[in-house]
């Protein structure tokens, strides 16, 4: 029998058995460690033909957007869409950045994205800077250049910003050799970066190659930590977690997946580049490309899945809360050249700010992003092309677990 491109046979039926005894046997481990370090695999394939995901969120529409490099018939950067984060539609082909988690929120609240200057022998970081997160233009000049010590060659690398307007830049260098992270930081809102050390992940003695810590993401955790998860030996994905803003990283105990042991009914060959999302109900969902057994003795990309489960005292919070304890505010208004939206965040959540024209349409994107618990003020210029010809536009405020908000604001020509 065939399902989802896959044949399955009464060998594959035992190994679906033997998944049920191993995801029950992850529930009963979340006794003894923290929840939300315990993935519990997810039933199914979320795209076959797929590799190196990432993935992002339209918290105003609830919409997953599963960014991916095509494996298939389709080459290249595809991008498919969800409801649930789990089953995905046919992918097509990515013609926007909009909800790419690749994108860098800066602390000045522009955006930008980040690539090396050639992706065989690279000499650094170039990038291309957008007002709204959907249009970039590309900058001049290096933002950071490669150390001696990597050897002119780097890999996968991630970016953040930090509530007090630091940026990190972790990056993999000297490939051949050490293959492993490295930081660099940067204090003007991500246009210089200054590296600052090596061995970030303390594998300078591991020998390099698979044996060290590769294809790393971070995200915010709920109570502000950032948790960063990798691959190593080109099979598990462990995680490190670090409480102050990704100086030091701490190896969180076991592993998050491990191919067969996490998916014994695909028989998966690796699991590579790690992305998570945190769902709107307080769990956290962590995405791998893995080549998967397609039961005829060969192998193909796949993405699957696998889920926290939500301890008690997150899912006591997921009530919708009263929006105006996030005591958003909307000044000067009337207002005439510019205004400023200004809001309060008790946790780390994630924050959409939208800007509606008269005619009820969508003409800007302030926020799509998670941020951690703090104030936060976006000053948003009324001359702006898109908002000039508008003498009342509306500002529409949502956040992970709270109802929308909608401030109108009179413009005064």
């Amino acid at each position: 029998m065939k399902a989802n491109g896959y044949v399955w046979t009464k060998k594959s039926a035992l190994a679906v058995t033997v998944c049920g005894i191993l995801c029950a046997l992850l529930v009963v481990q979340i006794k003894a460690q923290s929840s939300d370090l315990v993935f519990i695999p997810d039933a199914g394939i979320r795209l076959t033909d797929a590799s190196i995901s990432e993935i992002g969120y339209d918290v105003a529409t609830g919409t997953y957007y599963l960014f991916h490099n095509g494996e298939g018939v389709l080459k290249g950067d595809l991008v498919a869409t969800s409801k649930d984060g789990l089953t995905f539609s046919t992918p097509v082909r990515q013609t926007s950045k909009a909800f790419d988690p690749r994108r860098v929120r800066l602390p000045d609240g522009r955006w930008r994205s980040y690539f090396w200057d050639s992706p065989s022998k690279p000499s650094g970081l170039k990038s291309s800077i957008s007002t709204d997160g959907v249009n970039f233009t590309e900058e001049s000049g290096l933002r950071y250049s490669l150390q001696a010590s990597d050897k002119s060659s780097a890999g996968i690398y991630e970016l953040f910003a930090n509530p007090d307007g630091t940026m990190v830049l972790l990056y993999l260098g000297d490939l051949m050799g050490l293959n492993n992270t490295r930081r660099a930081v940067s204090l003007d809102s991500g246009k210089t970066f200054a590296f600052d050390r090596g061995n970030i992940l303390g594998d300078d003695s591991f020998g390099g190659g698979a044996n060290s810590y590769v294809d790393m993401t971070t995200i915010v955790l709920a109570d502000g930590r950032r948790r960063l998860f990798s691959m190593r030996q080109g099979h598990t994905i462990y995680s490190h977690t670090s409480s102050d803003g990704g100086k030091t990283w701490t190896l969180d105990a076991g592993f998050r997946l491990r191919d067969s042991v996490s998916f014994p009914q695909y028989s998966p060959k690796s699991h590579n580049d790690p992305s998570v999302i945190r769902l709107p109900d307080g769990r956290y969902r962590l995405y791998v490309a893995s080549y998967l057994n397609d039961g005829r003795g060969c192998c193909k990309w796949g993405i699957v899945s696998a889920t926290t489960a939500a301890p008690t005292s997150v899912r006591q919070e997921q009530t919708i809360i009263d929006i105006n304890q996030t005591n958003c505010s909307v000044f000067p208004n009337p207002a005439s050249g510019s205004v400023t939206v200004h809001f309060k965040l008790t946790r780390t959540e994630r924050v959409s700010l939208k800007i509606y024209n008269s005619l009820g349409q969508e003409v800007a994107q302030i926020i799509d992003a998670e941020l951690g618990a703090g104030e936060y003020s976006y000053q948003i210029s009324t001359r702006r092309a898109e908002l000039n010809t508008f003498s009342m536009l509306f500002v529409q405020f949502k956040t992970q677990y709270s109802s929308f908000k909608t401030i109108s604001i009179q413009v005064l020509r």
